[in-house]
């Protein structure tokens, strides 16, 4: 027999049966307590979803256990109006909403609250189960009648009619089955979103509020990188780093690591209960060999160049690696050998940490080939690409960043070395996402891929190139150099409280000077630039080759750029008596000035240009 479903089944279901509107649950003082201060709860693990349910199950809930019980309907009184308030009226500050649940400013509170503490995730999760099993006792509870009325119906009905019998009881039980779900769904933190009245508005404030929260974003201390990354570290996403052999991977790893929590202290965790963690998870260097680094990047010295106590107190006082309350996140180093674990291990180590009273709010797993897939497939393409899926799915269940790194392929090595033979410094410039070692299913299934690299410039100075390649996220930047510090060359450079960024996006004024530094007898001297007294001698010593083209002495440059290559200080002679200044180069050599001038480099003297007249 094919049943036939009405489309309208619950509308007209509800309308034939008529339900018991109030349930007879009794709330215990404590267990109210508890519900007024998952009102009050600025835990993040609560959704706009668990809220509704909450309303849903007040709603229906039978007074007549309460009249006379003074403190528990006070209790009541304030789950209702505080649901009010943040449902309906959107109210998410805190201290307004418990000025709307007294009943506007100047007025008496309902109850105390002074004794009202911040719950934990665990204690989130209990409301949330008790609150789904008391719905799902009250679906059961208001429609057991209907239910037992249809059964006798069934039996004392003939033959003929027991199709709509049977079409009423099929009808009754996808009710209940799509009732039971939604009791169910309290920790769905996927956004049911629709452009309708109902469906619109709430999912819409979910969305903005968690991407204006601060805590949802994890800046560095490089303006640069952080223009790159849409401001931050998102959660729920996957950023890889991809670089060659001893490029600075990991060394960029600990940078990040050493400036997010130096730049984040006014994270607060979604479980306010728990202490913030940045983990990193090596699987490459000893956890011996990331302290030394780490140490190094903090305090400019090596590990074991001054006493012990002289070690602590620079690496703990000096490098602000300290635990206080202005300065709460942590930083977590755990090792594991190479191959020993699957991506599962994420789940026990997070879990071993919240018991320990931490909240993991950035994951560093370095490296990528390190760490075994939880469906291994045997194929190293399969596999690196599997890890990548394997962490995306932990970062969105945890709703955290991961960050993790692996290795450019071997034409890109081949690229990067020739690059160095030519001390050419923007290797990276010309790479796209085909460079990635391996398997592209790692840049496939990654939110963010950057390229980084250790550059050289004329004068040794070290930077590091980072070349953005595929992005999920908004971007002000895809390519930039970031300087190391002079006397820490493993430390990246931090800008963000400067005036002015460091970091540089043009590099053509040092290939300028790498192309021109053999035709100097002193090109030290010139590297820093010279004295404008110096000029004339440093012309003759250098070999400058004046262009002659009077017709067109500016508007084509683009198209000699071979004959450009051995001018240093940019000067055009179109003919004898003019003097025509080719701004392209000017502002390169320029800014390879600025950069010597910057407050990383010792001010050395400019090279100067003379005006046309004074020529």
């Amino acid at each position: 027999m094919k049943l036939t479903r009405d489309p309208n089944r619950f509308t007209e279901f509800m309308s034939k049966y008529k339900s018991k509107n109030e349930i007879p649950i009794v709330f215990t003082l404590q267990e109210l307590d508890l519900f007024c201060m998952y009102i009050m709860s600025e835990n993040e693990y609560i959704k706009m979803n668990n809220y509704f349910n909450v309303k849903k199950l007040f709603d229906v809930l039978d007074m007549m256990p309460y009249n006379g019980d003074i403190e528990r309907t006070k209790r009541i009184t304030f789950i209702k109006n505080g649901l009010e308030g943040i449902l309906d009226k959107k109210i998410l500050n805190k201290q307004m909403l418990l000025i709307h649940i007294n009943g506007g400013a100047g007025e008496k509170e309902l109850i105390q609250t002074h004794s009202f503490k911040e719950l934990s995730k665990n204690e989130i999760n209990w409301v949330n189960e008790t609150v789904a099993v008391s719905l799902q006792y009250s679906f059961m509870y208001q429609n057991i009648d209907n239910l037992l009325e249809m059964c006798v119906k069934f039996k004392d009905e003939n033959f003929g009619s027991k199709r709509s019998a049977v079409n009423e009881f099929s009808n009754m039980i996808d009710f209940m089955k799509d009732s039971f779900r939604r009791a169910k769904n309290t920790n769905d933190d996927d956004i049911d979103f629709s452009l309708s009245d109902g469906n619109f508005e709430d999912p819409f404030i979910n969305a903005y509020t968690s991407e204006t929260t601060d805590s949802n974003k994890l800046r560095t201390g490089m303006v640069g990188f952080n223009a790159m990354i849409n401001g931050g570290f998102e959660s729920e996403r996957v950023y890889t780093l991809v670089g060659a052999a001893g490029s600075g991977k990991s060394m960029t790893l600990l940078n990040i690591a050493y400036q997010v929590k130096k730049y984040n202290r006014d994270y607060r965790c979604k479980d306010k209960t728990k202490k913030p963690a940045i983990v990193i998870l090596t699987m490459e260097n000893s956890v011996k060999e990331t302290i030394g680094r780490l140490y190094t990047i903090v305090t400019g010295k090596k590990l074991g160049d001054t006493s012990l106590q002289k070690s602590i107190e620079l690496f703990k006082q000096a490098g602000e690696m300290t635990i206080s309350d202005d300065d709460p996140i942590d930083i977590i180093v755990k090792y594991k050998p190479s191959s020993s674990c699957d991506t599962s291990y994420l789940y026990s180590m997070y879990d071993n940490l919240l018991d320990k009273g931490y909240e993991m709010i950035l994951l560093i797993q370095d490296h990528l080939k390190k760490i075994i897939p939880i469906k291994a497939r045997n194929d190293m393409r399969l596999d690196l690409g599997e890890n990548i899926t394997d962490f995306k799915v932990f970062a969105t269940e945890k709703q955290i960043p991961v960050l993790t790194n692996t290795h450019l392929n071997r034409g890109a090595n081949q690229v990067i070395e020739e690059a160095k033979s030519k001390n050419s410094v923007n290797a990276l410039s010309q790479m796209g996402k085909s460079v990635v070692g391996e398997s592209m299913l790692i840049v496939d299934n990654s939110d963010v891929v950057i390229l980084v690299n250790k550059e050289l410039d004329p004068s040794g100075k070290e930077w590091t190139a980072c070349k953005l390649v595929k992005t999920r996220v908004f971007c002000d930047l895809y390519y930039f150099l970031q300087p190391n510090e002079e006397n820490n060359p493993i430390k990246m450079a931090i800008d963000i409280d400067l005036d002015k960024p460091l970091y540089i996006t043009d590099t053509s004024y040092m290939n300028i000077i790498y192309e021109n530094k053999n035709l100097s007898a002193d090109a030290d001297d010139f590297s820093y630039g010279t004295a404008n007294s110096e000029f004339n001698e440093l012309k003759k010593r250098s070999q400058l080759e004046y262009i002659t083209s009077p017709s067109k002495p500016i508007n084509r440059l683009n198209k000699k750029k071979e004959r450009r290559k051995k001018i240093i200080e940019g000067m055009r002679l179109p003919r004898k008596d003019s003097l025509y200044i080719d701004t392209y180069a000017v502002d390169a050599y320029n800014k390879y000035i600025n950069y010597f001038s910057s407050p990383l480099a010792t001010p050395k003297l400019a090279l100067t240009f003379p005006d046309a007249d004074e020529e």
